[in-house]
């Protein structure tokens, strides 16, 4: 509480948001490598898109510049045993995985030098090693009685499938996963406290965009079924009359605005040319999208999480409401 004080008693925070000149990090109140790891992703994609390089050079991500070095740290996060260490690894794994392969898929940062079998690397251990054969999905792996029990991780799998543009294996199975899990909790189902969340149904959204094509006539009908249901909760239960989005019990105001923007976009809510599922139309979209950029524009409060929600929104037509 005291180190709360003090923080309250400095009304510019920007320090956080800024690289760390002596490793070249982002998130300088994380202690974890990982989670410094996690914020990095976000500020160097920013940048690449922006056709910008980090100021200072990523030397964090020397610890994982080999091919050995990499499968090593990988292999460390795989097996939880709780048990004896009372530590569970599957955000980690979670966040490492995954944003490496934010990262090595683009090619950022453009002036970082990887090993060049980095790449290779890293798929090699998510395609052979990692995904569970019998479900197709990703998930961390649990110490029981002396042997590994493996877990079906929504959020992992969305984020491989995702930053792999459904380039993966085994799409029969992750497709049979995804509909049998939707009365689960996360992160093993699609529920957040028994209902509905726009940043689980954005995943499954996704999931779904990329395993179309490997779906048969049923499982798309039940699909439609399911991403209607999505459709109605976000615009009836979470979405208010103001614009903003109800918050999650979790997440900061950002995130409530971006994943309930990406869920809306991606199920093709704002633009025909998405509705990869349906051909129907959707009454009121003009008057929906107008309303939450009006409270994002008011609001402006600077995350990443706000700024793409409403780069989102202008992308779907938005500029014509300002």
């Amino acid at each position: 509480m005291d180190e709360l004080r003090r923080s309250l008693r400095k009304p510019n925070q920007g320090f956080a948001d800024e690289q760390a000149p002596s490793d070249g990090s982002w998130g300088r109140c994380f202690e974890e490598w990982f989670l410094k790891f996690n914020t990095s992703v976000d500020f160097i994609r920013e940048l690449q898109e922006e056709g910008r390089t980090p100021a200072h050079r990523t030397s964090f991500l020397d610890r994982i510049n080999s091919p050995e070095s990499l499968s090593t740290y990988l292999h460390s996060l795989l097996i939880s045993d709780i048990t004896a260490t009372g530590k569970d690894s599957a955000k980690e794994l979670n966040y490492a995985a995954t944003g490496l392969l934010r990262l090595l898929l683009n090619g950022a940062p453009a002036d970082y030098p990887y090993h060049p079998s980095l790449k290779d690397a890293l798929l090699r251990f998510i395609d052979d090693e990692w995904q569970n054969s019998d479900t197709g999905y990703w998930g961390e792996w649990y110490l029981r009685v002396g042997e590994p029990v493996k877990t079906d991780h929504l959020s992992t799998t969305f984020h491989i499938i995702s930053y792999r543009k459904g380039d993966v294996r085994r799409w029969k199975k992750i497709i049979d996963t995804t509909l049998a899990i939707k009365g689960l909790e996360y992160p093993f189902g699609w529920l957040e406290h028994g209902g509905y969340s726009n940043h689980h149904n954005y995943d499954v959204v996704k999931i779904f965009r990329y395993g179309w094509p490997h779906m048969n006539r049923r499982q798309q009908a039940t699909a439609r079924d399911e991403l209607r249901a999505m459709i109605r909760w976000c615009l009836q239960s979470s979405l208010k009359p103001d614009g903003s989005f109800v918050m999650s019990r979790t997440g900061p105001i950002g995130e409530s605005f971006y994943f309930g923007v990406a869920f809306l976009n991606e199920v093709g809510y704002f633009e025909r040319a998405r509705r990869f599922w349906t051909d129907e139309e959707f009454h009121g979209v003009d008057d929906v999208r107008a309303a939450i950029l009006r409270k994002i524009d008011s609001i402006k409060y600077g995350d990443l999480y706000m700024k793409w929600a409403r780069e989102m929104l202008i992308e779907a037509g938005g500029e014509q409401l300002q």
